[in-house]
């Protein structure tokens, strides 16, 4: 039997990572989390960084107001308007991080 934990919580690492190392932040969490996978492990992230997430996540939801806003893989949120305006920045920045109710 595996021992690794069966649902490890990953709570704003990216932050803290690229506070440490700007230039492997992603590639640390993107190995960890792979690897705990492989393991045999479901990964919660908890994290503000919708980038971050969405290059090695399979599935995400997005949580506003202690209720589920969002939820697909990557690919379907990266092709949600709402999604993109909200997190991403809509092409003018960064995003509010907010989704209205």
């Amino acid at each position: 039997m595996n021992d690794a934990p069966l649902l490890p919580l990953l709570q704003r690492i990216a932050g803290a990572l690229e506070r440490l190392a700007p230039a492997v932040a992603a590639e640390v969490l993107d190995e960890h989390v792979r690897r705990l996978a492989a393991g045999g492990a479901s990964v919660l992230i908890v994290e503000q960084r919708a980038r971050a997430v969405l290059a090695i996540s399979d599935l995400t939801y997005v949580l506003g107001g202690g209720e589920v806003r969002m939820r697909g893989t990557p690919a379907e949120l990266g092709a949600s308007p709402d999604f993109i305006e909200s997190f991403l920045g809509g092409g003018r920045g960064r995003g509010s991080g907010t989704l209205a109710p």
